[in-house]
């Protein structure tokens, strides 16, 4: 009997505690997870909150953490299965800033890479986004990228000190911190990105240019 009512204690202990933290979490809120050199060394990642999906919470990056080129070498063409900045993300950014525990909660997730269509100064263009991918670490796309702004209106994203110090399009205080998206942009050789008050540009820089900000995204259990 005392062992049953010991174990029905843990249980409603436990509870409490899932509770607790099913409480935190809520869209639109500010979460640390993780860390990352931000100028003073590593220091905690504060990350938004842009999605709920069960026990499940999707967090963008709060700050342009980092400069990077979406591919890093000239190519005719490139996708987000493809691209050296998907492997940096999911290897070198995902091992230095997540703890062995932390990694445990992150979710690997299938994303979708559609293709993307519009014009460009009156020229058509349609171009393909590649094949699905299994991440840990990604890029926004579009769409998820535009759902953000509609939780969080005309935001615009701070960049770290160590980004401010490396310059760049990522550290830009007259348009805003750009940043890459995983989809594809007006070429094959291009990706879309952030600009200023979440003015999304499908062909700003090559895909090359590694002046462009980074805002990883995660999936998470909590």
């Amino acid at each position: 009997m005392k062992k049953t009512i010991f174990i029905l204690i843990v249980c409603l202990l436990l509870l409490g505690s899932f509770s607790a933290v099913m409480a935190q979490m809520s869209v639109g809120q500010r979460y640390y997870f993780g860390n990352y050199e931000q100028g003073s060394g590593k220091e905690q990642i504060p990350w938004f909150v842009i999605k709920i999906n069960g026990n499940k919470a999707l967090l963008l990056s709060e700050k342009v953490l980092d400069e990077k080129a979406y591919h890093d070498e000239y190519v005719d063409s490139v996708t987000w299965e493809t691209c050296s900045l998907r492997k940096w993300l999911n290897n070198d950014f995902y091992n230095t800033a997540f703890s062995s525990s932390e990694k445990s909660r992150i979710v690997e997730v299938i994303n979708t890479n559609p293709a993307v269509s519009g014009s460009v100064q009156g020229f058509p263009f349609y171009t393909e986004g590649g094949r699905d991918t299994r991440d840990k670490v990604f890029l926004l796309s579009i769409d998820e990228a535009e759902d953000f702004y509609r939780i969080f209106g005309a935001w615009r994203p701070i960049f770290s000190v160590y980004v401010g110090k490396l310059g760049g399009y990522g550290a830009d205080v007259n348009i805003g911190p750009v940043w890459w998206l995983r989809s594809p942009g007006a070429a094959t050789n291009c990706a879309s990105m952030v600009a200023a008050e979440g003015i999304i540009k499908n062909c700003f820089e090559p895909a090359w240019v590694s002046t462009i900000g980074v805002r990883p995204a995660i999936w998470i259990n909590f």
